[in-house]
């Protein structure tokens, strides 16, 4: 019978999730990236955390998302989740055949569903497209704007009601 002190499986066990860490990433950055793919990196292989804000800047819950490199490097996964609000979105960036854009298709757990191009800008990285929640279907604007201290702006605009109008401004943090 072998025994084992606790604190030694403790540290064996963080150990081999640390080893498991550095695999992973290994992996993520070892695929070869579609080139189109390329000006999305500032987002891949991280998880991101923030508070969730609405428009007038008052916290409500907290959310987080990840970016995971797949399929060969071809698409990039993101999840988006909500725990407080039951919220649940999965989504794609990828090059759409044909066209030869970078897209991005997503659907979350409420009924709703977004489609958009992604376009990369100085400094940030912009989806418009539309977005359909319920039968209704309404254009769109969400952008990710980076800071040197590497942290992620989403800002996300609307025009359900006629006019364009912002909608959440959250603002993440590496939490990997």
């Amino acid at each position: 019978m072998i025994i084992i002190k606790t604190t030694n499986m403790k540290k064996q066990i963080k150990l081999a999730a640390i080893s498991l860490f550095f695999i992973y990433q290994a992996n993520v950055f070892s695929q070869t990236m579609n080139e189109k793919l390329t000006f999305l990196k500032p987002i891949l292989g991280k998880s991101w955390t923030a508070d969730f804000k609405s428009p007038n800047g008052q916290t409500t819950t907290k959310v987080s998302r990840s970016y995971e490199l797949m399929w060969n490097g071809e698409v990039i996964k993101f999840t988006n989740s909500n725990p407080q609000l039951k919220y649940f979105e999965e989504g794609y960036f990828y090059v759409e055949d044909g066209t030869n854009k970078v897209m991005f298709f997503s659907v979350c757990n409420k009924g709703g569903a977004q489609k958009g191009e992604v376009l990369p800008e100085e400094g940030k990285i912009t989806i418009q497209g539309q977005t359909t929640i319920r039968d209704k279907t309404f254009d769109y604007k969400d952008t990710y704007e980076f800071t040197a201290d590497g942290k992620m702006t989403d800002r996300w605009f609307q025009n359900a009601s006629g006019s364009w109008r912002p909608g959440h401004v959250v603002e993440f943090t590496k939490s990997m």
